[in-house]
C-alpha cells in the first residue's frame, strides 16, 4: 500500500497531499465564491475558490494566495485571472496551532532551454595594483629642528 495515495482527500477542494510533494502548473478557468467550514471554528464562511482547466478539484484562497495571484497577474479583478497560468506548490506555514502543510502560489517556473554551446565568461580586466603610498617628505619650513633660525 502506498500511504501517500491513501492520504489524498476525496474533497472537491485541493489539499496539500493532492500535490504529491511537487509543484504543478495550472491554468485558471474560473473563480467563484463558495461556502466552506472554517477548520478552527467550524463556522461556515464565504471564500473565493479557483477552478483549473482539466482539473477536478478547486483551490480555496486565503489572503496570502490572493495577493500572490494579484502580483503574478497584475490585477485584483478575478475576471483578469482567467486563462492565466500559475504554479501551485506544497510547503508549510506557521499557524497559531503550529506549523502546518499548505499550498502556495508563484509564477510558473521557466523551463531552461538546453544550451547549444558553453558560453565563455565575459572578459574582466584584473584589478590594478594600488599605487605605493606617498611618504611624507621633510618640511623645509620646519624650524624646530635644533636651528636658531626663527622665521620672524
Amino acid at each position: 500500500m502506498i500511504v501517500r495515495d491513501q492520504m489524498k482527500s476525496e474533497s472537491e477542494y485541493l489539499k496539500t497531499e493532492d500535490l504529491d510533494g511537487k509543484p504543478h502548473v495550472v491554468v485558471i478557468s474560473d473563480c467563484q465564491m463558495v461556502t466552506v467550514k472554517d477548520r478552527q471554528s467550524g463556522e461556515e464562511k464565504q471564500k473565493p475558490a479557483l477552478s483549473f482547466s482539466g482539473k477536478k478539484k478547486k483551490l480555496t484562497l486565503n489572503i496570502t494566495n490572493i495577493l500572490s495571484i494579484e502580483q503574478i497577474v497584475g490585477s485584483g479583478d478575478s475576471d483578469d485571472w482567467l486563462g492565466k497560468s500559475i504554479e501551485l506548490f506544497p510547503t508549510t506555514c506557521p499557524l497559531a496551532s503550529g506549523i502546518t502543510p499548505c499550498i502556495r502560489i508563484r509564477p510558473p517556473s521557466i523551463q531552461q532551454a538546453p544550451a547549444l554551446a558553453p558560453v565563455a565568461a565575459p572578459y574582466v580586466q584584473p584589478p590594478v595594483a594600488p599605487a605605493p603610498p606617498v611618504l611624507p617628505q621633510e618640511d623645509p619650513t620646519d624650524y624646530g629642528q635644533g636651528g636658531d633660525d626663527i622665521p620672524f
